[in-house]
């Protein structure tokens, strides 16, 4: 047995039949490649966890509630933590965190000041991971004391930045919310634990917060002294993340059973914490990341790629078996020349193994493309992803790929050469055996195929609920042009150097009259709302309802803007009129409302001269005085377009119903800069951070400068993400199921030319043998239809639940749209064999090979 003689044979055997070969390993390759890029993503993100703690297991502890109310708080205060850490004994160390954004200002650079990840952690947070500092030290004890010096540890990225590198950076004050930090050490490159911090600060007066406190003393002290009560619910009842590491020989269930006993305790201690606390829970780090939903959406992706892997497999399965079935008389008569069974079977196995073979190194090479795009796609959808997530190849996963490959084209190529081998020869040889009644491979090839349709049918269908929703989420039908509004959020507050109401209404007006003062700047404005159009859900009144009996409040969303907040969407009014620098404070109470607001609660009525109020717990009247919950009684004004995105289907315009509120009168201490200009907006960002940074040293944005279109977008990028890759998903088992297909039906054509001859020479038309065919492909249409629906009710259920912009009906439209394209592509496949087949002259097909 000479193997080289034998793999010259077997390429000889590809490039006779280049087609079902190219066929073969193209299907293999992108299914594989789908498949393995899927999976990796799905490893990379749920199995991966960050290189800390020496290697223990790292575990979130929460408190849980079975009830599943909305509303439930898991995490830990301050007194709670410090008595648990006391009594676990199944944690060999633990560590408390607070995660927030910080805004960091160094004097002696020229940088502006900017926002960054921040965490508050308790004393013993680095001993928990085990990392020391490249340069300095971490908390110690004494940091957390009252009069202790307030001490930063800083990362290595801010290091380079702010400090260039140098030693001399531990020692240098920062300030952080206006508040002076020290410098005390910087951490090394990479390490941003919990999540993706820049900077830590520790709890300080931890020890002395750990004496309990009930709401009602906090009350009572508040009465006393009224700022008292802000600060003691900062100070104790601050919720906190809580993270420990699991002593040797310790499980997660033994944790959580010791969890459960301090919790018993903890309830009884603190009454007041929270009355639906009912146990504390231990789950791993990482996964505590991740929440149901990801969970769920990990695990419908994860289905999908099975199905895409199981199509292609099946699809190679099924060629093999058909050149095999159209190799049986040359099996046959190698046998009888005195050729072995056993190398026979040898050759058949080595023409699949060659076929894997190249279509693993298609899948390879499209793998290693196709997981650097999806990778840096979905960094730019998702802005949190945990920094140790990842997507590299993990050979576990692709050597088990190889190992379903090889053993399924294996299988594939052994059964039936086994089989062709085994029968007579003389059986083996006889005319009538190519006939339809004679192909038993073909006849496993057929469900193979039912079994393609089938998976294809689910893809397609989840394929066209997100082509659905992606149409949906898409056309916004705006009358203004986002991408050229650039907007950032500003947080103006005592700790940005804006003390006063009247100091807030001079900085707008300042930075306002800068940036319009620059050629090439349209229009500035100033909306409570992020991005001006973003909305939100505020209880209001109407003056002319007030003694009318109601079941319940109204809800509308209430933006409190600058009078050239409508000249930046290029907003006019179509009743009535705009905001003026009249509106003051003294003036009478004044607003306006949008069309949507119009026409759900003034039934398209002009609402000019009616009196509207709304509820609000952080606005601020003159005087510095807290205003009451109940805004004055104010005025419409004026009424304006609408500025926010298309209705989706069902929506009803109170869902987009807005009031506008002048901010003269009524001062708001969140607000978004809109800035429109022609061209390129963003070129915009860097003269309107210094304008702010002038105006304001201390002040950093809590948002990264983007156009108002990314603002719109961001909400639905994971939708869209998620969309993107099913409907690439679907795709390919669509184009996989069809060449299966394709590939069943012109290899049995092929087999069966003398069976068409033999009918045609008998008087059957062209219509008669297509029809014939015609009926064998339905059949195996309509059973991957009929088990694809079935699985696809389950399936689109999910999708459903976890994609919360699915508040409209898709469901009926996407399974026809499914089903339609797989019946179409389907008759495709098989109509370019069957046309082929009715050419062949009887003459040709009855010729004896």
């Amino acid at each position: 047995m000479n193997i080289l003689r034998d793999i010259r044979f077997v390429f000889r055997l590809l490039i006779k039949y280049p087609g079902s070969s190219a066929l073969a390993i193209m299907v293999l390759g992108f299914g594989l490649a789908a498949s393995i890029t899927i999976f990796t993503l799905i490893n990379g993100i749920f199995w991966s966890s960050p290189n800390i703690g020496d290697g223990r297991h790292l575990v979130s502890i929460e408190w849980r509630n079975d009830k599943r109310i909305p509303a439930f708080i898991p995490l830990f205060n301050l007194p709670e933590y410090g008595r648990a850490e006391q009594l676990v004994q199944s944690l060999s160390d633990t560590a408390a965190y607070r995660l927030t954004n910080t805004a960091l200002y160094y004097p002696d650079s020229d940088l502006t000041t900017k926002r960054y990840r921040h965490a508050m952690v308790t004393a013993d947070f680095f001993k928990l991971v085990s990392v020391p500092p490249l340069l300095g030290r971490v908390f110690s004890k004494e940091d957390i004391l009252r009069d202790a010096e307030h001490a930063v540890v800083i990362s290595y990225s801010l290091w380079q930045q702010y400090f260039l590198g140098l030693p001399e950076a531990i020692g240098k004050t920062i300030l952080l919310n206006g508040v002076a930090h020290t410098v005390v050490g910087v951490m090394p490159q990479g390490f941003h634990f919990p999540l993706n911090q820049q900077c830590w600060t520790v709890i300080r007066d931890y020890a002395a917060s750990i004496k309990p406190i009930s709401a009602e003393q906090i009350a009572a002290m508040a009465k006393k002294r009224p700022k008292l009560k802000r600060t003691l619910e900062a100070r104790y009842f601050r919720r906190l993340h809580v993270i420990g590491a699991l002593k040797p020989g310790y499980s997660l269930t033994r944790a959580s059973a010791d969890l459960n006993a301090v919790a018993k305790y903890l309830i009884n201690q603190f009454p007041e914490s929270g009355k639906d606390r009912g146990r504390i829970s231990a789950t791993m780090y990482n996964a505590s990341l991740l929440g149901s939903q990801l969970i769920s959406i990990l695990t419908m992706l994860s289905v999908t790629a099975v199905l895409v892997f199981i199509i292609a497999c099946a699809n190679v399965s099924s060629l093999l078996m058909l050149r095999i079935a159209r190799r049986r008389k040359e099996l046959a008569i190698r046998k009888t020349l005195g050729a072995g069974r056993a190398h026979i079977v040898l050759q058949v196995l080595l023409e699949g193994f060659l076929l894997a073979l190249g279509g693993l190194l298609v899948g390879l090479l499209l793998y290693a493309s196709c997981s650097k795009f999806v990778w840096a796609w979905l960094q730019q959808s998702f802005s949190d992803i945990p920094y140790w997530w990842h997507m590299q190849l993990d050979w576990l996963v692709y050597l088990f790929a190889i190992g379903v490959v090889l053993l399924s084209t294996i299988l594939s190529s052994a059964l039936p050469a086994w089989r062709a081998v085994s029968k007579q020869t003389d059986t083996v040889l006889k005319d009538d055996t190519v006939t339809a009644t004679g192909l038993f491979i073909g006849r496993v090839a057929k469900g193979m195929v039912a079994i393609q349709f089938a998976c294809a049918t689910v893809l397609l269908v989840m394929a066209s609920m997100m082509i659905l929703v992606m149409h949906y989420l898409k056309d916004w039908d705006l009358n203004y042009k986002p991408e050229q509004i650039l907007t950032v959020r500003l947080q103006l507050n005592s700790t940005a150097g804006l003390p006063t109401e009247e100091s807030v209404i001079q900085f707008l007006d300042s930075v306002s009259t800068q940036l319009k003062a620059m050629p090439g700047i349209d229009s500035v404005g100033f909306a409570s709302n992020r991005a001006g159009v973003m909305q939100n859900r505020r209880k209001f009144d109407i003056a002319a309802d007030e003694n009318r009996p109601r079941k319940k409040s109204r809800y509308t969303s209430v933006n409190i803007v600058g009078a050239d907040f409508f000249s930046v969407f290029d907003m006019r009014p179509a009743w009535g009129r705009l905001f003026s620098d009249s509106d003051t404070a003294s003036a009478e109470p004044v607003a306006i409302v949008n069309r949507h607001f119009v026409d759900t609660y003034f039934y398209g009525e002009n609402p000019v001269g009616q009196h509207i109020r709304s509820y609000f717990r952080s606005i601020r009247r003159e005087g510095g005085r807290a205003a009451s919950q109940a805004t004055p009684w104010m005025k419409i004004v004026g009424v304006v377009p609408n500025i926010q995105r298309k209705l989706l289907p069902g929506q009803k315009p109170v869902a987009h119903a807005e009031i506008y509120i002048p901010v003269r009168q009524f001062a708001f201490r969140t607000t978004s800069l809109l800035l429109r200009a022609g061209g390129d907006v963003t070129r915009w960002i860097e003269p309107a951070r210094r304008t702010i940074h002038r105006q304001s040293p201390k002040l950093a944005p809590t948002s990264e400068f983007k156009t108002v279109h990314d603002v719109l977008s961001e909400n639905d990028d994971r939708t869209l993400t998620l969309t993107t890759i099913v409907i690439a998903l679907g795709g390919i088992a669509l184009l996989i199921a069809a060449a299966g297909l394709y590939g069943l039906i012109s290899f049995t054509t092929l087999l069966q030319r003398r069976e068409f001859g033999i009918r045609s020479a008998l008087g059957a038309g062209c219509a008669g043998i297509i029809g014939l065919m015609l009926r064998r492909a339905a059949w195996l249409l309509l059973v991957g239809l009929l088990l694809g629906t079935a699985v696809t009710l389950t399936m689109s259920d999910l999708l459903k639940q976890n994609l919360n912009a699915i508040r409209f009906p898709v469901e009926l439209p996407s399974h026809f749209m499914g089903i339609t394209i797989v019946i179409v592509i389907g008759l495709i496949a098989f109509m370019i064999p069957a046309l082929r087949a009715i050419r062949v002259p009887p003459v040709e097909a009855l010729r004896v090979d």
